[in-house]
């Protein structure tokens, strides 16, 4: 059935779905990601807002926005991004928050490393590219009594001609190196090729006459090729879309290039069946996806539990807690929230040889625990060279292989699936989380590896190190506060606790396993795990500005050195 476009001012608020609803990960919850594209459901409260932009690409689009649009140079650029003395400013017609000084640093590196690229690839390719204000939408009723909807796309917008033929190009901005990009994004990839052939202009200026109109819900006013602007005449013979890394310039080959007919075929393969399932969802994976979910007051699957973190209540940004959050803010708040924005990371110093081999570990025996039937680990599923193995993303050679290897023969030894009693329902990487209202914060756990063992669930961690230091349960809580958590998390009900649970950390080290136990039923384990989850969470509540708090042994294995505002001063950002 043919589409039919929406009328102005069409009655029923629109299903407004982003390309990036087609590419979700087992962590997201896809009733959160169908909800956000559903109009017709609002929020029951407002949000309030953070003090500093949460997102890294929110300064970065209004810097590429001034340059690209406005004329400015990046330096004049990044000088008209508002401080947190300002409060949030309007540029090009969106609300910027402002940045923390690690934040504007990395967006003065990426404004500066996209807009190298853009330039190398026009001296390469001969083209020149015409950046495009108006976002490019494809807009339709389905025709079957169904509401209006739109499909967008997120990048940055060109056009350009080539051999007499009209292309609209998308540059996706990436924060890091492309060579770190994992996970099969064809589904993203094909409604972004659609939306470009086939996607009407917006009229940009009339949706900043009236944002919250058109961000309520009502379907976005268009530009029409009635003469009224360049960027509505006709569309595009061909499309084309490649990613750029805003950390080194790499450009990736096109994750698509064809015609308008190829990017319509492209879609009704991979995209359009993947939409609509986005948008029917019913299934709840409670997650981080909940401190924004507009449907998470009654969710079912989200457990609430009064004053789970022991802090008073105060008007703060709804947020997301986990121990990691609070191992980084004990080391330095700026440090905590760029690992938050998920600034790039030098990974040599993020991932040294120990921790490569504890990813390595873990990947390897995550494997192993997931085969179907459950079977205990055993010599036959080692590595068959010791020096030289791989396990996911994480390749080791030489010694730090073979100690590795080393680690997973101990394992053998102590493997739970090779407990007598019946195990079942094994879960590896498994994320737990539970609301706080009274903070409202999302506290999230990882567990390494959840099932039950005699119909009581067990909650057991995963550590390597390189010897094994013994500990009496009070520090071993203090030294892992995972299991500080996981206790915590039983003594409050969000994991029910049966006569057989127990929280254990499994230690693999060259030289032999070690496992230890703690009964999350009791009192005094419960006390000890309270007082260091509060302990974790008592000033990070009320942080606003995560300021750094220099330190030689913390700075120097931070992996965000190259951003910070405390580094060495006489250093030039761009060179470290």
């Amino acid at each position: 059935m043919p589409y039919r476009p929406i009328v102005p001012n069409h009655p029923e608020p629109v299903m407004r779905i982003y390309s990036g609803s087609a590419y979700t990960t087992r962590e997201e919850c896809p009733k959160h990601v169908a909800a956000k594209a559903d109009y017709a459901i609002k929020r029951s409260k407002r949000r309030e807002s953070p003090l500093l932009a949460d997102m890294a690409f929110e300064p970065l689009t209004a810097v590429l926005d001034l340059v690209e649009h406005r004329g400015y140079s990046v330096e004049d650029a990044c000088a008209a991004l508002p401080s947190p003395a300002d409060g949030p400013r309007i540029l090009v017609n969106d609300r910027v928050r402002p940045p923390h000084e690690g934040l504007l640093a990395w967006t003065r590196h990426a404004a500066r490393a996209y807009l190298d690229a853009l330039a190398a690839d026009e001296d390469r390719d001969g083209r020149q590219r015409t950046p495009a204000a108006d976002p490019w939408v494809h807009q339709y009723l389905p025709g079957n009594g169904e509401r209006p909807r739109e499909l967008c796309a997120w990048g940055r917008r060109y056009t350009f001609h080539d051999n007499g033929e009209t292309f609209r190009e998308l540059r996706i901005p990436v924060l890091g190196s492309l060579e770190r990009r994992q996970g099969d994004r064809t589904a993203k990839t094909a409604v972004e090729a659609f939306v470009l052939a086939t996607g009407t202009p917006v009229d940009s200026d009339v949706l900043a006459s009236e944002p919250g109109r058109y961000w309520g819900g009502v379907p976005f006013p268009m530009r029409h090729p009635d003469g009224r602007s360049p960027e509505a005449a006709p569309g595009p013979r061909r499309v084309r879309i490649v990613e750029v890394s805003c950390l080194d310039s790499a450009v990736s080959p096109p994750l698509f290039e064809g015609d308008v007919s190829e990017a319509k075929a492209f879609y009704a393969a991979e995209g359009r069946g993947r939409l609509r399932t986005v948008v029917r969802a019913d299934a709840r994976v409670p997650g981080s996806d909940c401190v924004s979910c507009k449907v998470h007051p009654g969710c079912t699957a989200l457990p609430s539990v009064q004053g789970l973190l022991g802090v008073s209540s105060k008007r703060r940004p709804r947020r997301t807690w986990s121990v990691t959050t609070g191992r980084y803010y004990e080391d330095c708040p700026a440090k905590a929230h760029f690992r938050e924005l998920r600034l790039p990371t030098e990974a040599g110093v993020e991932y040294p040889a120990p921790v490569r081999q504890g990813h390595a570990v873990h990947a390897w025996l995550q494997r192993l625990h997931e085969r179907r039937p459950f079977r205990p680990c055993t010599a036959d599923d080692l590595p068959e060279d010791p020096g030289s193995w791989s396990a996911g993303q994480w390749l080791l050679e030489g010694e730090d292989a073979r100690r590795a290897t080393e680690m997973l023969a101990g394992h053998i030894e102590v493997c739970p699936l090779k407990d007598v009693s019946p195990i079942t329902d094994v879960r590896m990487e498994q994320t737990l989380a539970a609301e706080d209202p009274e903070a409202d914060v999302v506290v999230l756990a990882k567990a390494d590896m959840l099932f039950h063992r005699d119909g009581s669930l067990v909650y057991h961690e995963l550590k390597t190190s390189g010897s094994i230091t013994p500990f009496g349960s009070r520090r071993l809580m203090w030294r892992h506060p995972q299991l500080a958590l996981a206790v915590h998390l039983f003594a409050r009900g969000v994991i029910e606790p049966g006569p057989m649970s127990t929280v254990e950390l499994e230690t693999l080290t060259p030289s032999g396993p070690d496992v230890r136990t703690i009964d999350p039923r009791s009192e005094s384990a419960q006390a000890r795990a309270a007082e260091v989850v509060h302990g974790l969470t008592a000033h990070w509540y009320g942080e606003e500005r995560f300021p750094p708090a220099p330190d030689p042994k913390v700075c120097g294995r931070c992996p965000y050195q190259r951003w910070c505002p405390s580094a060495d001063p006489g250093e030039d950002p761009e060179e470290r």
